[in-house]
């Protein structure tokens, strides 16, 4: 039988031999495809097989399965083209629409494909964060709006349009207007009050103030200090204003002559005795307080006198008194055996009569007469006792030292009392209406002070207007005569005019000598 020879392939057989021993190929191997021998006619031959890849790096050798097809091994950008295994080709990756419409959601890798996504819109409710890119999707947040000074309002509360100034609820001192923005809410001038107070949702209205006046022109604007209360800028004819308070502020009602509500607060302390043995006796010293107080004044009416009964030693400084009762309590000092008796007495009169009737209370507890009457009136319960008046100031140790050196025994007169000058408090009294205060100021001890001080400065100027006198007279003698003068009184002034007349003729002995020794120079 013929056999042909074939390289790279099987070679013919038998008939499909032409030539036994010649070359001639049947069948080519894997990866080489037969040809017509170009040299000798009717033979063919095996080549190698030649693939294609334009995106990548194609196949050879016995993986070119088919001689110039497209076979790839792998791509060359693996950010264009993506290789498919299956099909051993470079297929380029898919470009994702423009930006607003699809972005890169995955970019894919060498072996895999580009994905992209449609880019959402906001739903309802919602406004958009950052806007889509080629990689990234729309970020939505939820619709809110702003509020200054208080909390704004979402969509579900009515905000359409996101970041709008929109609020819901205010901050403390603000109130929600009508636009829905916090507003401040206003504060009344001097001269106005307070007509309607603000809300959540409405301004405080304010309203110029208008006092009350009977018998007289009301006050208005900053001078009415609290609306509708009863003050006066002036009175009618035949009346007059108020007395000074406490406070040494005008009561400003107008009164007729002898008709002004007054009243007197002052007090004593009982030494050695309880507070229960002091109640026993409230009625009498109610009876006595009274007559002391309207004894000699006949335009004074005492209409009631209130009396107060504590243990202890308190301070009668009713304003300190009643400021610090707000914060600890009034201010005190214990004492053993000793009770604190205050009374408020309140009726009518003229604008000096509580005055006059307070000093004339504390001149009886210094003489002993308030003693006298009470020991008349029930000579058992007041028998043995010291009564000295309640005049400790707040912060005043020296003054409550003074007391407690009282009640030892010291300065206590004939009568059993302790002599002890006071200030008579001043009270407080307000009518029904709450209209105004009056108060009526006691016994007036500061002027006396003051006109006791004008008094040393005047004697103290005198003086040394006598001794300058005197000093300028013996200067005088001493320049005018050759005497010296040794008086006790006026020795001072009379020693130094004598020094300085005898400087003052050495200065012209030396004047003499240099004209005597002067020569002129040629």
């Amino acid at each position: 039988m013929k056999r042909c020879e074939c390289t790279n392939g099987n070679g013919a057989t038998g008939s499909e031999c032409p030539t036994h021993g010649g070359y001639h190929c049947e069948q080519c191997h894997t990866g080489y495809h037969s040809v017509a021998s170009a040299t000798i006619r009717g033979t063919v031959s095996c080549l190698p097989n030649i693939c294609n890849c334009p995106e990548g790096v194609a196949v050879t050798g016995a993986k070119c399965l088919e001689n110039l097809s497209t076979t790839c091994s792998s791509c060359f950008n693996p950010s264009t083209h993506y290789f498919i295994a299956s099909s051993q080709l470079c297929k380029a990756k898919k470009q994702c629409h423009s930006i607003g419409i699809e972005y890169e959601f995955d970019e894919g890798t060498a072996t895999a494909d580009r994905r992209c996504k449609p880019v959402q819109n906001c739903p309802k409710g919602e406004v958009e964060l950052t806007a889509a890119t080629a990689t990234k999707d729309r970020t939505c947040e939820n619709i809110q709006c702003t509020c200054s000074f208080g909390i704004g309002a979402t969509f579900q509360q009515g905000c359409d349009t996101h970041n709008q100034q929109m609020c819901i609820s205010c901050e403390k001192k603000h109130y929600l207007n009508h636009h829905a923005i916090c507003v401040a809410i206003d504060t009344c001038r001097e001269s106005e009050y307070e007509y309607r107070p603000p809300s959540l949702i409405s301004n405080r209205d304010c309203r110029k103030k208008h006092c009350k006046c009977t018998h007289g022109t009301a006050a208005k604007g900053f001078r009415c200090i609290r609306h509708d209360k009863h003050i006066c800028i002036s009175c009618d004819e035949n009346y007059e204003m108020g007395g000074i308070d406490m406070m040494n502020v005008l009561d400003p009602r107008c009164y007729l002559p002898g008709n002004h509500p007054t009243g007197i607060y002052d007090g004593f302390v009982w030494y050695e005795t309880t507070v229960e043995k002091v109640e026993k006796a409230r009625d009498v010293l109610e009876i006595v307080i009274h007559d002391k107080l309207v004894q000699d004044i006949n335009d004074l009416v005492i209409n009631n006198v209130e009396i107060t009964i504590r243990d202890g030693l308190y301070h009668s400084d009713v304003k300190k008194e009643k400021e610090n009762e707000n914060k600890d309590g009034p201010l005190r000092r214990q004492l053993s055996n000793a009770v604190t008796v205050t009374f408020l007495a309140t009726g009518f009169g003229s604008k000096r009569t509580s005055e006059f009737a307070a000093t004339g209370f504390s001149s009886a507890i210094r003489d002993g007469s308030f003693l006298k009457e009470l020991q008349e009136n029930n000579p058992t319960l007041f028998s043995g006792i010291a009564l000295v008046n309640n005049t400790i100031q707040p912060g005043n140790e020296g003054d409550s030292e003074k007391i407690f050196d009282k009640k030892e025994g010291k300065d206590i007169n004939d009568s059993g009392n302790v002599s002890e000058s006071i200030d008579s408090s001043t009270i407080v009294q307000e009518d029904s209406n709450e209209d105004t205060i009056i108060v009526q100021d006691g016994a007036n001890k500061n002027s006396n002070g003051i006109s006791i001080c004008l008094l040393v400065v005047l004697i103290s100027v005198c003086i040394c207007f006598i001794v300058s006198g005197l000093c300028y007279y013996f200067k005088y003698m001493c320049y005018s005569t050759n005497k010296v003068h040794t008086e006790p009184v006026t020795g001072v002034c009379v020693s130094r005019c004598q020094y300085q007349r005898e400087r003052d003729q050495e200065w012209l002995e030396r004047l003499q000598h240099k004209r005597n020794n002067f020569v002129p120079q040629i």
